[in-house]
């Protein structure tokens, strides 16, 4: 843990100073094995962490996993006292899987999941598992001697001896069993997330018994899964798994900035993946791998000394160091992180100091077919006025991805000298509302603006209605929702539609760097919007491709040259210029 902390600030500093201050604040809880809880008093949900979250948040696991070793092995000390049968035991462990996932589901909140994600007690149940199939693997003992060897064993194989029918059996259950639990692991990571209410609800406990069925058919030395889990490169994979663990995250984090607007290539992630591997190797070498002592009997009549042993390496002892004084620093030293950090910003992207720079650039639709748009009454940024003379002007449209059919732009006037237009718009949004206000005010003085951090999509229903009812009812609607969490279902959507009451209404598309988050919301929308004819889709994810001089560090909200542009784009979807 100290040896990922003497690493990590600093590389955070060089390539993604943004991140600096969560750094700071999250070194000393990570030290001490307690980061998980720290989140939990924070109210920080893992799946909706504000831009990119830190890069040590990774460790809370480690906490989680460090708690787990303190506790068990007492309470297994006083089950010891009490009984010896495996049985009991083990009815006395499902006891307990079962009291941890019912304090998951109890303590399940949709709006902040932090509490049963991070918790020692709500995970308790996921740990507990490998500690059951420990009980019934492991070889029995009886004697110092049978004690030791059992101990020494690094790998518990179960076989059957040459002509044991019930051998035989039991590797042929365990090559189907084992087929099956893979099949399903394989699934759940391909249908699964960690944001749906059902993983809260038994899911991540009937995933530990699934991974519990897995291993205990890969421990079969006969099992056909022993051998295809057991092979070199899965070997290899697995001897560095924790130095991968700890240096992933922050390293795709460095490498994947959020304010990247364009997929990365194939060949992009290859280089990752290599750059991952190579800096895991090297971790794997400095710090984690232990150096094996010898020790030689000084003459041939010498006593026997102890069996080798083995070692931290200097590199654990020189990292821990670093670490601890790393710790000691960002937590206690009078030092301005938040203006060290906000320097190298601007040394990496100037653009950030800069004054905004007016956006002249059209935007990017993605216009329907006319046969479409006539059908359902819409219009979109098609050619206008293709069947008129040149000499008469072109016919002014709202520009977005969708129009809603009955939105009237005629009634509406663009003033070029202030770059503005009198649409009486009424807009209730989030954080990224809030911190393009002042632009989208200036495009639209007769503006209604809600915005407020940390919104979420159901909250708004009340806001509206509020503002409605304190006499805030515009023309048209515009919603800029959806950074703040996950939409669940299309219904989240269609009661702020109802509420709107018919009116000519948007919504915004989103831009994160959390593709999952990104593309369920912004799918959410469209899927929502195409049910609607009244209903419009502005694409700010489209409008910002390619555009990082938009966005702040976060990757969600825009800096002032975005909010510029931000205005822009749903000035042109109001009132076509």
């Amino acid at each position: 843990m100290l040896a990922t902390i003497a690493v990590v600030p600093w590389l955070t500093w060089m390539f993604a100073p943004s991140l600096l201050q969560k750094v700071v604040s999250d070194s000393l809880p990570s030290a001490l094995f307690a980061s998980n809880w720290v989140y939990i008093f924070r109210k920080v949900p893992y799946f909706e962490a504000a831009g990119l979250p830190s890069p040590l948040t990774h460790l809370w696991f480690l906490g989680v996993t460090m708690q787990f070793y303190l506790i068990w092995p007492l309470l297994m000390v006083v089950l010891g006292k009490i009984t010896k049968s495996k049985w009991v035991r083990s009815m006395a462990i499902l006891v307990i899987m079962a009291a941890s996932t019912a304090a998951m589901v109890l303590l399940f909140d949709p709006a902040n999941t932090s509490r049963v994600y991070y918790g020692t007690d709500t995970r308790l149940a996921e740990l507990a598992a490998g500690a059951l199939l420990a009980i019934w693997i492991a070889p029995s003992s009886r004697g110092t001697e049978v004690a030791e060897a059992g101990a020494a064993s690094q790998t518990v194989q179960i076989g059957r001896q040459a002509g044991d029918k019930t051998g035989a059996r039991l590797t042929i259950v365990c090559n189907v069993l084992g087929t099956a639990a893979l099949a399903a692991l394989l699934a759940g990571f391909w249908f699964a997330n960690g944001y749906l209410s059902y993983m809260y609800q038994g899911g991540y406990l009937i995933t530990a018994f699934i991974s519990l069925c897995a291993l205990a058919c890969a421990v079969n030395n006969d099992s056909i899964w022993s051998r295809v889990l057991g092979c070199a490169p899965l070997r290899y994979i697995g001897s560095r798994s924790f130095s991968l663990y700890v240096m992933h995250y922050p390293l795709l984090q460095f490498m994947n900035p959020a304010t990247r607007t364009q997929a990365l290539p194939w060949w992009g992630w290859v280089l990752e993946a290599i750059v991952v591997l190579a800096a895991s190797e090297a971790f794997y070498q400095l710090v984690e791998a232990a150096r094996k002592s010898v020790q030689m009997p000084r003459s041939q009549h010498a006593k026997p000394l102890p069996k080798a042993g083995y070692q931290l390496r200097p590199g654990a002892w020189v990292m821990s160091v670093i670490g601890l004084v790393t710790v000691v620093v960002l937590t206690w030293a009078p030092v301005d992180w938040n203006g060290i950090a906000q320097a190298r910003a601007i040394q990496l992207r100037p653009e950030l100091a800069a004054p905004a720079k007016p956006v002249k650039k059209p935007a990017k639709p993605e216009p329907e077919s006319s046969a479409t748009n006539a059908a359902n009454g819409e219009t979109n940024t098609a050619d206008a006025n293709k069947n008129g003379s040149d000499s008469q002007p072109p016919t002014i449209k709202p520009i977005a991805e969708k129009v809603p059919n009955n939105l009237d732009i005629s009634k509406y006037a663009y003033d070029p000298a202030t770059e503005s237009c009198n649409a009486d718009m009424m807009m209730v949004g989030d954080s990224v509302t809030s911190g393009t206000s002042d632009a989208i005010q200036a495009a639209f003085p007769n503006a209604f603006i809600d915005g407020l951090p940390n919104r979420q999509m159901p909250q708004a229903v009340d806001v509206y209605q509020q503002d409605t009812a304190a006499g805030h009812s515009g023309s048209v609607v515009v919603f800029g929702l959806g950074t703040n969490g996950v939409i669940s279902n299309e219904q989240e959507v269609q009661q702020l539609i109802d509420l709107t009451g018919g009116k000519p209404t948007y919504f915004i598309t989103i831009r994160m760097p959390y593709p999952w988050q990104e593309n369920n919301n912004n799918t959410m929308l469209r899927e929502t919007a195409k049910k609607n004819k009244n209903v419009g889709i502005i694409d700010w994810h489209g409008y910002s491709e390619g555009h990082s001089e938009y966005l702040n560090d976060d990757g969600i909200h825009p800096n002032m040259t975005g909010a510029y542009a931000y205005a822009t784009m749903i000035r042109q979807a109001v009132c076509g210029q």
